[in-house]
């Protein structure tokens, strides 16, 4: 009944049901996955996050290398950035980001790089093992392996998506990042499929190296007191920290590709 339920519900989604940037089914929702990432086999993480699903807000706590958050509104269709450290808090919406992957996008598709030539336009071989809940894409240059499950609540899917797209999207905004679409390709696939990962095994393989990255998602079905905690203490920053723009927070690759684009729409 849950493969069932889930296979509708991406069926809806493929047909473009399930809400505008998605969601009126899911805001209730309240869970939580931690994410911790490994580089080339290292028993050390690179990364851990902390992600609440907190009704019409997901919140994205970074804990290790350093500490930042990101507040994705849904309803609002924006996106809120907090650095603790350097005290300064900005606001960037789901329009601005579109418009900054299309660039990226474009640069990418004119990079010299063969993986940045990939990533900013991908092609993929496809299999999903249902049985094992196993998803797989799979190129010569850039390849992904998951090992997922079917979720009690299938609408989590769709909710975990769009977060997962948003995300991949901001992370374009910091330099040095790839495209996000090979990425956005994984996660409607997983959408598709109706599962949400544990496992993410990615592997790049160029001149005769391969690196790979692996990730494991613990996902837990409702908040903690101390996850209420850090909600309220983004309350707090907002008020106390001041709102600077987005460039001003990221910093000089947004601000380059920024004044390309209205170079161009000058032409």
């Amino acid at each position: 009944m849950k493969r069932r339920e889930s296979q509708l519900v991406s069926f809806l989604i493929a047909l473009g049901v399930v809400a505008t940037h998605g969601l009126s089914l899911v805001q209730a929702q309240r869970f939580s996955v931690r994410s911790t990432i490994f580089a080339d086999g290292q028993q050390t993480a690179a990364a851990e996050t902390l992600t609440l699903f907190h009704g019409e807000q997901a919140y994205d706590f970074m804990l290790t290398p350093h500490q930042e958050i990101a507040v994705i509104h849904w309803k609002q269709e924006a996106i809120e950035l907090f650095d603790p450290a350097r005290r300064r808090r900005c606001e960037v919406t789901f329009d601005f980001l579109l418009q900054f992957v299309n660039e990226v996008e474009k640069l990418g598709l004119e990079s010299k790089g063969t993986l940045v030539r990939f990533a900013a336009s991908p092609e993929f071989v496809e299999e999903f093992d249902e049985a094992g809940s196993v998803l797989s894409l799979k190129s010569a240059i850039l390849s992904y392996e998951v090992r997922a499950f079917v979720p009690e609540i299938p609408q989590s899917v769709e909710l975990y998506r769009q977060f997962a797209d948003w995300s991949a999207r901001l992370a374009t905004t910091q330099k040095g990042a790839m495209p996000p679409t090979s990425r956005l390709r994984l996660n409607l696939a997983l959408a598709r499929h109706g599962v949400l990962p544990k496992q993410v095994r990615r592997t790049i393989a160029q001149q005769g190296q391969r690196q790979v990255i692996s990730s494991a998602h613990e996902w837990t079905p409702s908040l903690t007191e101390s996850d209420e905690l850090r909600v309220r203490q983004v309350d707090t920053y907002r008020q106390e920290f001041p709102l600077v723009s987005f460039l001003d927070y990221r910093g000089l690759y947004a601000v380059q590709l920024s004044n390309r684009d209205r170079a161009d729409s000058t032409h």
